[in-house]
């Protein structure tokens, strides 16, 4: 029982700790493009920002692992943990779709935050001959990680489980279940925008996904950490 206690707070605390690295990564990569957002859109446009706009999208990339991805694992475990009981089946498969979720977008954000850098410092110093091959290396990259590792498969598993976990939440937690099912549409569309090459739907789901999931962490956190002060009330009422 104590474990248990102990892990709920230290996931709570995790995705506490998520919500700011994650609006962190936002701003740090607005501020790289010179608070051009659609220079982000843009392959070409982000290998010619320059030697000076790659440390700040190293470190955008290192928030966005951490804060999107990484430290929200420990709060989908507890999740599962809280589910289980009542939903061993069903928990399961959505966890693991979360936990997929979770992993292919730290990798897509790892492999941005290592790749970019280097190949916008390496075409300012290229010479006019040299620049197009860094341009077809800097777009394959791209493809791999946001096409391939966060594309349409990474969507697809992260509104698996918000929806999922907004079904099983809807009796003891209502609020945090629209939420849920809020998001898990946000991605649906996100991957149908996607799969159909319709810009508009990209865009409302992904500014949705990037702007509502750290409020979703921050709830969820909350929501552990009273659990966990809930269930050590009732220790000590036992004892």
């Amino acid at each position: 029982m104590a474990d248990s206690r102990q892990f709920a707070r230290f996931a709570a605390v995790l995705a506490l700790i998520a919500a700011p690295l994650a609006w962190s990564s936002l701003v740090l990569g607005l501020a790289a493009a010179g608070w051009n957002g659609d220079a982000l859109g843009d392959a070409a446009a982000i290998l010619s920002l320059g030697p000076d706009a790659a440390p700040l999208l190293r470190l955008s990339y290192a928030c966005s692992m951490f804060g999107s991805y990484l430290l929200l694992m420990p709060l989908a475990l507890w999740l599962y943990t809280r589910l289980r009981a009542e939903h061993p089946n069903f928990s399961r498969w959505y966890t693991l779709c979360g936990l997929g979720y979770l992993a292919l977008g730290a990798s897509g954000a790892a492999m941005l935050g290592a790749v970019w850098p280097e190949l916008i410092q390496a075409y300012a110093a290229a010479t006019p001959e040299a620049r197009p091959g860094y341009g077809i290396t800097f777009q394959t990259a791209t493809w791999l990680a946001q096409e391939g590792l966060q594309g349409i498969i990474q969507d697809v598993a992260g509104a698996t489980w918000w929806v999922g976990l907004g079904l099983l939440l809807r009796r003891s937690a209502r609020g945090l279940a629209l939420f849920s099912l809020v998001l898990g549409a946000a991605l649906a569309l996100n991957a149908l925008g996607n799969l159909l090459a319709i810009e508009a739907l990209t865009a409302i789901g992904l500014a949705a996904n990037l702007l509502l999931a750290p409020i979703w962490g921050v709830w969820a956190g909350l929501t552990a950490w009273r659990g966990a002060d809930g269930a050590a009330a009732a220790a000590r009422d036992q004892g």
